[in-house]
This record gives C-alpha cells, structure tokens and sequence, in this order.
C-alpha cells in the first residue's frame, strides 16, 4: 500500500473572499499558496472559520490565471453587446425561394417513416412532461 505523505500548504498572500456558505460559515477563497514548498500559485478552495481545514481547490498558474480572466472578459463583452437585428429580405424574395425549394412535408415522405412521424408524435402529446 502506498504511503501516505503529508500535504503541506503555506499561505503567501490573501487576495480576497469570493462568497461565504451562510449555513456551514466556510468561505470561498482566492489566495497565493505555496503547496509543498513548490513555487506558489493562484488558489481557490473552501476555507472553515478557523483555518484548520480546508476543501479541494484549484491552483492556477499566473498563465492560466491570465487566460481565464481573459476568457471571463471575452464572454462579458459578449454578453453586454447588444443583439443586431436579423436582416429581413423582401417578401416577394423569401416568396420566390420558397417555391423554388423541395417540398418536404410529410407527403413527400415515405409510407413507413410518416406512419414512424405519426406515431411518435402521438407517443410525445401523452408525455405528462
């Protein structure tokens, strides 16, 4: 069996509380740790009230730290961007395709997949969900 070594943590510097468990009064944090006298990284893991114990984590790299808040501003900015209107071709354009295009109702299906269509759908309307 393997030998169970001992995890050693020092904290380095404390950036900040991300948000506290109000029922178990852990807290969510970001920090600079060292692990094991290894260079320190970016930290974040569930701390308890007094510091004695401690949840898993993530430890990041200052490269990686650097690509995730990156990646966290990218998808802000396109959340904040506001939505371009969809561009509406003429009526008598779309009228023009559409009778240009393949008629794909069920009627130019197939006897055995409409009665498949059929079916299903009825299976679909009984779902109580």
């Amino acid at each position: 069996m393997a030998e169970k070594r001992e995890v050693r943590h020092r904290l380095i510097h404390e950036i900040g509380v991300i948000s506290v468990n109000p029922s178990s009064g852990w807290k969510k944090e970001l920090n600079i740790l060292a692990w094991n006298d290894n260079p320190a990284k970016y930290d974040i893991r569930d701390w308890s009230s007094d510091r004695k114990h401690l949840s898993k984590g993530v430890t990041l790299s200052e490269k990686d730290m650097e690509t995730m808040i990156g990646l966290y501003m990218a998808y802000k900015e396109k959340l904040d961007e506001p939505e371009k209107p969809v561009e509406q071709e003429p009526r008598e354009k779309q009228e023009t395709q559409a009778a240009n295009e393949p008629d794909t109702s069920e009627a130019a299906l197939p006897p055995e997949a409409a009665e498949a269509q059929d079916s299903s759908s009825a299976d679909e309307a009984s779902t109580p969900f």
